[in-house]
Formats: C-alpha cells, structure tokens, sequence
C-alpha cells in the first residue's frame, strides 16, 4: 500500500524498495528516511500483534494540540487585557 500526504509517501510492503526505487529513478523523488514507522503527521503510528495493520492513534495529537490552543489562549487573553 502507498500513502501519500503533500509531500511526504508511506510504503506500507514486505519489499518497499520495489516502490522507492522506481519513484527515485523515474520522478527523481529523495527518499530521506527508510524505517519502520512510529511517528507521523502528528500522531504516533502503533503495530498490532492482533491483526496485520497499523494503527493511528490521536493521543500524541490531542496532547500536542492541547498545547499550542493553551499556548494561543495565553496570548489572545493578554491581548484582549490590553484591549
């Protein structure tokens, strides 16, 4: 399986090279990292024993967006005093 979001192409194979290699010779695409995945796009990305899939749990993305909305909030409030 291939994902592809923007710029950024996920390989989902027994044999990713079959992929990656003919997307480097024919679009001159730059393969920057080739390993297993555990992050992306903001979320963590979780191998289940149970079954063959990976999962994407929003966890990681909720913390990191709770975050910057606290972040924002901070600022905005300090605006809104000087208002």
């Amino acid at each position: 399986m291939i994902v592809m979001f923007v710029d950024n192409i996920l390989v989902f194979s027994k044999h990713p090279e079959d992929v990656t290699e003919p997307l480097k010779k024919e679009f001159k695409y730059e393969l920057k990292s080739a390993r297993e995945l555990e992050y992306y796009n903001g979320t963590d990305v979780l191998k289940s024993s149970e079954i063959k899939c990976e999962k994407f749990p929003a966890k990681t993305y909720i913390k990191t967006m709770y975050r910057e909305l606290e972040k924002l909030w901070t600022v905005l409030s300090r605006i809104m005093v000087v208002l």
